[in-house]
């Protein structure tokens, strides 16, 4: 739903799927969820990601999503490295 709101500039919707995402992020999800936010250039939802992976960090990068997804976005393993580099010394 969030790709559809965004699209088509729906803010209310926008907002209420952001709020949705952040109260349900688990070790499985993040990182998709962190991959469309970075795509969709949703901020706040992109940093409480960060900050879920930042405090979940041996989890978060021990799932296949984490394998499937950031390992092979050259991208998004720029911004990553970037933001998480103060946050731990293991994420990439």
């Amino acid at each position: 739903m969030l790709s559809p709101a965004t699209k088509y500039n729906i803010p209310y919707l926008i907002s209420l799927c952001i709020k949705h995402l952040q109260r349900h992020l688990t070790i499985h999800n993040v990182t998709n969820i962190l991959y469309v936010a970075q795509r969709l250039n949703h901020e706040e939802l992109y940093k409480t990601c960060i900050s879920y992976v930042s405090s979940n960090v041996e989890a978060v990068l021990n799932t296949e999503e984490w394998k499937a997804v950031v390992l092979n976005d050259a991208i998004l393993q720029r911004l990553l490295s970037l933001t998480l580099d103060t946050h731990c010394d293991v994420c990439l």
